[in-house]
């Protein structure tokens, strides 16, 4: 029969000590009921025809728990096992009681019950509980929710602790089976907030589990992508030949098409499995293997990657000016001082190119564009009354000029024109974003000076079928949407808003906006 199968598959990975019990145990599945008692999320025991309270077993062995007052009877299963207590850092015992229960013909319960042992009383609780519907070969995991004081469908680490869930899951596995309610979860919600939310749940058995072959994972590995949960991904690559003894070379071409490297990139992952190297791997997917060795010597800092997005600087050319360029202090020191050289560059206004971007003299260059950042900030802070009137026109005009540039750029038209449900309208003027931001209880007049020394760019979003109503509004700054603000500057959470704007921002970027601005506005 289809249980045994499983149950013996489950047994397997118990060991030597638990070979006695498995005919018993199997025997007691096929054929005893184990409804006459309960056990509470706080690891008390109920009899459910007299609801008596009940005591826990104390032994590893299968053994029958009786009621005391109406003398239901009920087996028991207790696993044992040390568990390191990562808070404290003391080893503690921790006994798991797996109660199963038979809720039909096909379908088995096991309930997971913890008692933790430490230099106080025992502490019980039902931690969860895994339903087998072998007629159907699903599985369904339910963990018990805290916040909300009832049982929900989840996924946490307790089944593979104990092994029995994570066996029948592998079982699963080789039978090509996939589980239903898993796939369901991860379909439906296409951004993966939820995970993000609870990855630290979501551990390597999990994303291993979830998909069976190669091209099922690509797809979970685009999403888990997306969502930025490279450490899920960098953990599974580990692992995956382990679980489903499949060599690496059978299942290259799907996982590096989705991870978006190509086959160089993919060898050096496959050497240094990491969180910190995969992302830099995604950020630079056509980087050399030398510059790969340079960048280890940066540590996979973030500062790096992040200061040539933030920039559009090319990569190769960056990390061969730093990697020269700091010859006299430690690489990672100099990409700090690099950073505010290339802010400073955009406070002033120049523009990001290998002119200004690569000097020949770096410690030369940077001193002289402080130095004019300091004066320039001295020679505002000794504004006449007029002076100030004189730059802000100044300001207003530039706001204008730029307003005018994107409007009448044909390849941002269609946001202008709207999509979606949603368009996005351009401020012509520093009065427009003193209006705005007066609607919307936010502070954009602010913004006007930085808009037109080309530092960052503002957009309003309005509703299509609502084009004068004040809605959102969006800062574009380094390459990215800096803030997507509401009314009263509550954040926008809303996915379809979210990736509107995204997409606005990549066409910017693709564009190399700020850099055309500089040039011509």
């Amino acid at each position: 029969m289809y249980i045994n199968k499983a149950m013996k598959a489950m047994l397997a990975e118990y060991g030597e000590a638990y070979k006695p019990i498995e005919q018993k145990y199997l025997d007691w599945a096929l054929k005893a009921s184990a409804r006459h008692i309960y056990v509470d999320h706080n690891g008390n025991g109920w009899c459910t025809k007299c609801e008596s309270k009940v005591m826990l077993p104390k032994t590893k062995h299968l053994q029958t728990i009786e009621c005391p007052n109406c003398k239901a009877k009920m087996k028991s299963l207790h696993v044992w096992r040390r568990h390191s207590n990562r808070f404290s850092g003391i080893e503690d015992t921790v006994d798991w009681y797996v109660f199963p229960e038979v809720l039909n013909d096909h379908t088995l319960m096991l309930r997971y019950v913890l008692v933790y042992k430490a230099d106080t009383e025992p502490e019980y609780g039902e931690r969860a509980r895994y339903i087998l519907d072998f007629k159907n070969k699903k599985e369904y995991t339910l963990e018990f929710s805290w916040n909300k004081k009832q049982w929900e469908y989840s996924a946490s680490d307790y089944f593979r602790e104990t092994g029995m869930g994570y066996t029948y899951r592998r079982f699963c596995c080789l039978q090509g089976e996939l589980y239903p309610h898993t796939m369901k979860r991860f379909n439906k919600i296409d951004n993966l907030k939820y995970i993000k939310f609870n990855k630290a749940m979501f551990s390597r058995w999990y994303v291993s589990s979830v998909v069976i072959n190669a091209s099922q994972k690509s797809v979970m590995y685009e999403k888990l992508t997306k969502a930025n949960l490279y450490g899920l991904i960098a953990e599974d690559l580990g692992s995956y030949s382990h679980y489903y003894d499949v060599p690496y070379d059978d299942t290259q071409t799907e996982l590096i098409k989705a991870l978006g490297l190509n086959r160089n990139t993919y060898k050096y992952l496959k050497k240094n499995q990491s969180i910190r190297v995969l992302k830099f791997l995604k950020a630079n997917p056509n980087v050399t293997e030398k510059e790969f060795e340079t960048a280890k010597l940066l540590d996979f800092s973030s500062e790096l990657s992040e200061l040539v997005t933030s920039y559009n600087l090319h990569y190769g050319k960056t990390l061969k000016y730093v990697r020269k360029a700091s010859e006299e202090k430690k690489l990672i020191n100099f990409v700090r001082d690099y950073r505010d050289y290339l802010n400073t560059l955009d406070k002033l206004g120049y523009p990001l190119d290998s002119q200004y971007c690569y000097p020949t003299n770096f410690r030369k260059e940077d001193e002289r564009v402080q130095q004019e950042l300091r004066e320039r900030n001295e020679r505002r802070r000794n504004m006449t009354k007029k002076e100030i009137i004189l730059e802000e026109a100044r300001i207003d005009s530039i706001v204008n000029n730029i307003s005018k540039a994107l409007r009448e750029n044909e390849e941002l038209k269609r946001w202008m024109k709207g999509s979606d449900g949603l368009k996005v309208i351009v401020p012509e003027s520093v009065g427009e974003l003193t209006d705005e931001g007066i609607k919307l209880h936010n502070c954009l007049k602010n913004y006007a000076k930085e808009i037109a020394d080309k530092q960052c760019l503002i957009f309003f979003i309005r509703k299509l079928n609502d084009p004068t109503h004040a809605y959102i509004a969006m800062e574009y700054r380094h390459g990215e949407v800096r803030q997507l603000r509401f009314d009263k500057n509550v954040t926008v959470t809303d996915n379809k808003i979210v990736q509107f704007a995204d997409a606005l921002a990549a066409k910017l970027n693709q564009l190399n906006i700020m850099n055309e601005l500089r040039r011509t506005a």
